[in-house]
This record gives structure tokens, sequence and C-alpha cells, in this order.
């Protein structure tokens, strides 16, 4: 079996969102990654969150890093949220590996009886709606960078 892996980017506002009948406690994005070696793709063998292992320059040099670290996802007054890259990043491209990744699909949690429900897909009209609408709510901490909780994977045939 080959993998790719999906993170998920959560976006929290500063207090809850009515929609509707529903109490929307946060927005999330979820972020399919791409990983290629000197063209071609890798493929992870597992669907456990494993790390990527890059070779580095010399001999000595290996270093294992996580898909979620290599971009940080940020609140973005204009454009609702920015991809930034981060050193591990660069890190990769420097030994040869090309990362891409795109927005995979979009996804509310609702509060249910004080509890929070698990992720609910929801269209990318409906994301952009709810977030430029609310968009003072979601100038907090805790979208400088946005969170991210969960990973999935994509079977790769």
């Amino acid at each position: 079996m080959k993998y790719r892996y999906i993170y998920d980017y959560l976006f929290i506002p500063s207090e809850e969102i009515t929609v509707g009948d529903k109490v929307i406690t946060d927005l999330m994005i979820y972020v399919k990654f791409k990983v290629y070696h000197n063209g071609e793709e890798v493929f992870f063998v597992n669907d456990k969150g494993m790390s990527l292992v890059i070779d580095g320059h010399s001999d000595r040099e290996h270093r294992k890093i996580s898909i979620e670290h290599i971009i940080r996802c940020v609140y973005n007054r204009e454009s609702m949220f920015e991809f930034l890259p981060t050193s591990t990043l660069r890190y990769a491209e420097s030994n040869g590996y090309k990362i891409s990744y795109e927005i995979d699909s979009y996804g509310w949690r609702v509060k249910v009886n004080d509890c929070v429900s698990d992720c609910e897909d929801i269209s990318k009209e409906q994301f952009e709606e709810i977030f430029r609408k609310h968009i003072d709510l979601f100038d907090n901490s805790n979208n400088y960078p946005a969170q991210f909780t969960s990973y999935g994977t994509e079977e790769v045939k």
C-alpha cells in the first residue's frame, strides 16, 4: 500500500458562531501533501503518520521531518489564510525534495449538548462565507499559526 497524507488546519473563532440552528466551534481545511524526490513522487508505506527521512548532503546527515511542519497556515485578513514556508521545507528542498500541497476539503465542528462534534464536511463556499462574515473573530492568537489536530491518508493505487 502507498499513501499520501492529509492534515487538517483548524481555525478557531474567539467566540462561537451561530449559523442557522448550528453553533460552530471552529472551521478547518484539509490539506493534501505530495512529496517528490528528484522528480519522482515519494509515498508513505503506512497510514500511521510516519515521518519522512531526508538524506542530507553528507553520509551522516539524516533528518526526520513531519509533513505537517513544512508549512505554516496562518490567518490573513485579506485572503482568510495563507501558507508560509518553514525552515523544514527549505531544508527538504535543499536536499532534492519538492513538496506540494493543495486544499483537499473543508469542514466545521459544531456544538451538540455542550460537546463538540466530529468534523462535518462543508463546501468551499460555506467555509468562505462563514470565514468572511466573521473575519474579526478569527483574528486571534489561536490562528497564528492555525492548529493541526489530526491527519488522514489517501491510498494511492
